[in-house]
This record gives C-alpha cells, sequence and structure tokens, in this order.
C-alpha cells in the first residue's frame, strides 16, 4: 500500500471500505476484482474534489502489465503530476517484485 496509496496501518479490500493514509490521501474502495482490477477514489490533500483510479493487471506475454487509468483531474497540469506519481509507483513496485 505505501507504493501507491500512502502509509497506511492495514487496509481491507472490500467495496464501501474507506481508508485515510498518514500523507492525508483519502477516498473509498468501490470495486475489487482480485488478481484483475481495483477501483476507489482518491483525493490528495488541496485538491477540490476527489478523482477515480482504476488500476488493472493485464496478462503480458513476458509477465503482467499494471495499468493506472485516472478519471476526473482538474487539468493537464495535475495529469501530468499523475502520469509521474504513478510511473514513480510503478517503478517502486518492479523494484519490490525484484527484491523478493
Amino acid at each position: 500500500m505505501m507504493v501507491w496509496l500512502g502509509k497506511l496501518p492495514a487496509l481491507e479490500f472490500k467495496p464501501g471500505t474507506t481508508y485515510t493514509s498518514k500523507e492525508g490521501n483519502h477516498g473509498e474502495i468501490r470495486v475489487v476484482k482480485p488478481g484483475e482490477q481495483i477501483r476507489l477514489t482518491w483525493q490528495r490533500p488541496g485538491w477540490p474534489h476527489p478523482s477515480t483510479v482504476q488500476i488493472r493487471l493485464l496478462e503480458a506475454k513476458t509477465g503482467t502489465t499494471i495499468s493506472f487509468h485516472q478519471e476526473k483531474l482538474t487539468d493537464i497540469q495535475q495529469r501530468e503530476q499523475m502520469k509521474a506519481y504513478w510511473e514513480e509507483a510503478a517503478d517502486h513496485i518492479r523494484q519490490q517484485l525484484a527484491a523478493d
């Protein structure tokens, strides 16, 4: 969880579960399809409204692709900021998997 949601004590991945990270990110889990998809609302501190994040695991020829899709961002600057955020999160996930 620390990689993409922020630091959380624990989180039950089931629809309707709300969360708040130590960094102040907060939202609600909306859809959970184990091994396939998670859809949730996600709001950073200072944002006027939440965005919707969808994370999918897609089979690929050489493993698994992680797809991040984020909706309801306010402008191009916020989209670029979040694109960089998700790219960094994916890099951390790859590093963690390589270390295991």
